[in-house]
């Protein structure tokens, strides 16, 4: 299996190598992955930019540009290797809830997905944790072994703190309030509230708080079927 990885939290990062010797017991991995930390990213291109890399060695390259960057310019610079997946993370921090729409790790795996590249993105708990490398082993196992990926191709998984009490799938829980609160006259403070939360049983921050990795599948649109067929019949009866 040909895979490339990368991430929102820079080439350096500490977890993205953790994820890299795992990933090598499944194929070859190729990294590219950008220079530095860039959270919060989303799907961002640079496209009005040239993007400047650095070849770290055969196989890893560092980005000066978005995550998303990343892993358009990886798919590019290693241009005759036939990718079987994507893997993006590990994140630090929960790419949950509406976190997915912002998180750079999961905008890089929708570049992977764009591309119709078997796609994981992979997120944990944002303080340190001895047993993660484990966990991540015991996770991607589950994965493979049960062919998620030809079920769902673009996963979304986040690993939870603590020792697992199993996997649930989830769906994406919602913010009720804004993230931003005016700190002074002239800045804004980012300030989740987590109790306006959405909690019911089934939604990701809910069984990631209980203890569970969550798996959800996500496609890289924006598009409402349902409200589409209904804008066409409107158009269709001449209103």
């Amino acid at each position: 299996m040909k895979i490339l990885l990368s991430n929102d939290d820079g080439y350096k990062s500490g977890r993205l190598l953790m994820l890299k010797d795992i990933l090598s017991l499944y194929g070859d991995v190729y990294v590219s992955a950008p220079y530095k930390e860039a959270s919060g990213s989303s799907v961002s291109l640079s496209l009005h930019n040239k993007i400047k890399y650095k070849v770290i060695d055969k196989n890893i390259l560092a980005i000066k540009g978005t995550p998303a960057d990343s892993v358009a310019c990886g798919i590019s610079y290693f241009k005759d290797v036939d990718f079987d997946l994507v893997v993006t993370g590990i994140n630090y921090g929960y790419n949950a809830s509406k976190d997915t729409l912002f998180s750079g790790t999961v905008g890089a795996a929708i570049i992977g997905s764009l591309n119709n590249i078997k796609t994981i993105a992979l997120s944990s708990y944002h303080k340190e944790d001895e047993y993660l490398e484990n966990k991540t082993k015991e996770i991607l196992e589950y994965v493979f072994k049960n062919k998620l990926l030809d079920i769902a191709p673009l996963l979304n998984i986040n690993i939870p703190n603590g020792i697992p009490k199993g996997i649930k799938v989830a769906k994406l829980s919602t913010s009720l309030k804004g993230d931003y609160v005016i700190d002074t006259l002239k800045e804004f403070e980012h300030a989740r509230d987590i109790s306006k939360m959405d909690y019911c049983e089934n939604s990701d921050i809910k069984l990631l708080m209980d203890g569970y990795y969550t798996i959800t599948a996500l496609k890289p649109s924006f598009i409402d079927e349902d409200k589409n067929h209904k804008l066409q019949e409107v158009l269709n009866n001449g209103n």
